[in-house]
């Protein structure tokens, strides 16, 4: 349930010795096939980023590429292409030929058609759907109707349903809540570091919840809405009793192993009845708990791809959509809307484009696994589907 997206790009500062100058494809190639040198990297970078943390940053990026081949302008970026893929990696250069910025992007491995993205997504880990949609029309479907556990995706159910709650009259974008501390719980974005009491906005809260992931203003807008409300909401109508993301953290906790097996066996009315009384259990679990091995993914939200695609297709006009643009570069694109989901054995990842010539694109992975999932895995994935659409 944390965002998905926080490892897909890293910025790095670095800094060549005094006095020498490097060309941005040198720099860029530098920095893909050489040893990184301590005395490479301004002292402010280094204070924010150890040393030791740089490359296993860039092999985890393209590791598995292969063996380097050449570093090519690519509008305002480059593409540091390899045997089996590319990175796309942004620069910039001081006066001095110093490399200020560097952003490197999901990496896109090679793939010369659909039918080898769907093999690629099937050679990974545990099981899941896939659907890419051009205009409507489904150009690959993998299991696409088949329920899974999406994670944070989940958050477009409550963005659809402060959108309804809009278009009916009963709220505006400009309606100040407060942040109170019943919505407090496992931060994964900034409103956790805000006072109690503090006022925002629903344009603000829905906009940390989507771009953000922000569990606590997720728990905030599902208060105010009502439960009833994003459950009427929820396109597929299985997510009944529709969880909040504290009653999720606290059934999955194992020191409250007895409510689990409760929520297990019990029907709607049973699980309805059981969360009353998920208020009187105070502690929420470590974080540390969601950091390693899946910590039970049947308490999740399921949704199906075409549901995802659905969702996010209705949603993609609005602004906040595009404020975390995923894993595609949204410069070459005239609109982007992105949602994913993620913890241990669970990711999803939902990317609707509409692109240069009109087309309006939604790509939807899922997998779930009994095992934690590499992201940047499935990131190839969705990222070479758009490749692929885009030749």
């Amino acid at each position: 349930m944390k965002r998905a997206l926080i490892f897909l790009s890293f910025v790095v500062a670095m800094a060549t010795p005094a006095g020498a100058t490097v060309t941005e494809r040198e720099a860029v190639e530098r920095f893909y096939t050489q040893e990184l040198q301590p005395e490479w990297f301004g002292p402010d970078f280094l204070e924010q980023v150890p040393f030791e943390q740089l490359a296993p940053i860039r092999d985890r990026i393209a590791g598995d590429l292969g063996a380097f081949v050449e570093a090519r302008r690519d509008g305002d970026r480059w593409l540091a292409v390899f045997e089996e893929g590319r990175v796309p990696t942004h620069v910039a250069l001081d006066a001095e030929g110093r490399l200020t910025t560097l952003f490197l992007r999901p990496p896109v491995p090679n793939a010369a058609d659909l039918d080898a993205v769907a093999e690629r997504f099937d050679a990974l880990a545990g099981d899941g759907h896939l659907l890419v949609r051009v205009d409507g029309e489904a150009r690959l479907s993998v299991n696409a109707d088949e329920p899974f556990a999406v994670g944070s995706a989940f958050k477009l159910v409550v963005l659809r349903a402060l959108v309804d709650a809009i278009e009916r009259g009963d709220r505006s974008w400009s309606d100040v809540v407060t942040y109170e501390d019943v919505d407090r719980g496992l931060a994964t974005g900034t409103l956790g570091r805000w006072p109690v009491g503090s006022p925002l906005t629903l344009h603000t809260a829905a906009t940390l919840m989507i771009s953000q992931s922000d569990n606590e203003a997720t728990d905030l807008l599902i208060r105010e809405l009502g439960r009833a409300a994003v459950e009427a909401a929820d396109p597929s109508q299985r997510n009944l009793p529709f969880l909040t993301t504290v009653e999720a953290f606290k059934l999955k906790d194992p020191d409250n192993a007895s409510l689990l097996e409760r929520w297990r066996g019990g029907d709607e009315r049973a699980r309805r009845d059981l969360l009353g009384e998920l208020p009187l259990v105070m502690e929420l679990p470590r974080p540390s708990l969601f950091s390693g091995d899946p910590v039970a993914t049947d308490v999740e939200w399921f949704l199906t791809a075409t549901e995802l695609c659905e969702l996010i297709a209705e949603l993609s006009d609005l602004d906040l959509m595009g404020v975390n643009p995923g894993v595609v570069d949204a410069t070459n694109h005239e609109r982007v809307a992105y949602k994913g989901g993620s913890e241990p054995g669970v990711l999803n990842m939902t990317t609707w484009v509409r692109d240069d010539e009109g087309r309006e694109i939604c790509v939807c992975a899922t997998r779930n696994a009994d095992e934690p999932i590499e992201t940047t895995d499935l990131s190839g994935v969705v990222s070479a589907a758009f490749d692929v659409l885009d030749r």
